[in-house]
């Protein structure tokens, strides 16, 4: 599955000016839960099924509290691939023991394609890592990337008349309490 943007034209407020840099604002400054958030109703509108997560258990070392994993699935002629799901809220550019980190994670855990969602950028050794082992694919999604694909999909703008930012979109992620809303997606 590609992660791509329509690269389309876009009005925030009534204005000239492109809603995705605010979005993009807004994700960066949400407490971590609202982001999480915005990334499963991201996964599910793009038609990933099963969009679920993944327990603790199977990490170690410290935790900053900037990170997550999902499992997601969705359907093939040949049964279903699985993917793994990690984020990232975080400003700085993504490294590249992360990328090796997650391949770690997916070896261990028998996933084919893993996926990176930061809300920051990606470092060309983070890009490189990624390109680098076809065998185990690992797609890299920066925040600007992440805001586009919330534009593409229709989430967090509203689109009368024309596309602006939907404030009301971040106040009910800000609303929500989101470990508590998906019990029993917790595999």
């Amino acid at each position: 599955m590609t992660f791509s943007s329509k690269n389309n034209s876009y009005s925030s407020n009534g204005s000239s000016s492109d809603p995705r840099e605010e979005i993009l604002r807004l994700l960066r400054s949400v407490p971590f839960a609202p982001f999480q958030l915005s990334v499963f109703l991201l996964l599910q509108r793009l038609g990933f099924r099963q969009v679920r997560f993944l327990s603790r258990d199977h990490s170690r070392g410290r935790h900053s509290g900037i990170e997550a994993d999902f499992r997601v699935s969705w359907p093939t002629p040949f049964g279903g691939t699985e993917l793994l799901v990690e984020l990232k809220h975080d400003h700085r550019a993504l490294q590249r023991r992360y990328v090796d980190e997650l391949r770690g994670k997916m070896v261990r855990r028998g996933f084919s394609e893993g996926l990176i969602v930061t809300t920051g950028t990606i470092s060309s050794a983070a890009a490189a890592a990624a390109q680098a082992c076809p065998a185990l694919p690992v797609k890299l999604l920066d925040g600007q990337g992440l805001a586009n694909l919330l534009v593409d999909q229709g989430l967090a703008v509203t689109d009368e008349p024309g596309v602006h930012l939907d404030r009301d979109f971040f106040r009910r992620l800000l609303g929500v309490k989101f470990a508590s809303s998906l019990k029993g997606s917790r595999s």
